[in-house]
């Protein structure tokens, strides 16, 4: 039964996004510059919490945290971290660049609007002004400085030159 639920579970995932990323491509198209994420990228991570059973819950009043332009920097405990953040915040990511070009993750995430840097030294002046102006535009950020996942119950050594 569980793998029935599972593979149920996997078909829904690829049927949405294989509907909402060929979208999502449109909006962007024709919609350009934005300083908020998509609608339609809420919505995929939204689903997607949906799909897996999870359920979030915040203490807090962190809507008006989020409605804040800002820097969000965050320990990075699974992969879930990401749908549950862009679910729940409106920021765009900060990943690093190698990511743009794994497969199939690589274009959905470009799809979402992720700033993609470089971790080498010497690019860090580019980095720095591509974060920069995207704060000028009204963007709002979200990065993990750790650069991995863990199990979250410590805070591996940053490896972001960002943040130094």
């Amino acid at each position: 039964m569980a793998s029935i639920r599972a593979t149920w579970r996997f078909l829904l995932f690829i049927l949405l996004t294989l509907i909402l990323v060929p979208v999502q491509l449109v909006f962007t198209m024709f919609c350009g510059t934005r300083t908020q994420q998509s609608p339609l990228v809420r919505l995929w991570h939204k689903a997607v919490l949906r799909i897996l059973n999870i359920r979030v819950t915040w203490q807090g009043d962190m809507q008006q945290a989020w409605q804040q332009q800002a820097l969000f920097v965050s320990n990075h405990s699974s992969y879930l971290d990401i749908v549950i953040m862009g679910a729940s915040m409106p920021p765009f990511f900060i990943a690093k660049a190698d990511t743009a070009d794994w497969p199939i993750f690589g274009p959905l995430i470009k799809v979402g609007g992720t700033l993609f840097i470089s971790r080498k030294r010497s690019a860090l002046p580019q980095q720095m002004r591509t974060i920069r102006d995207a704060l000028a535009q009204g963007k709002s950020l979200f990065l993990f400085p750790e650069g991995t996942t863990s199990d979250g119950t410590i805070t591996l050594p940053f490896k972001s030159t960002l943040l130094k």
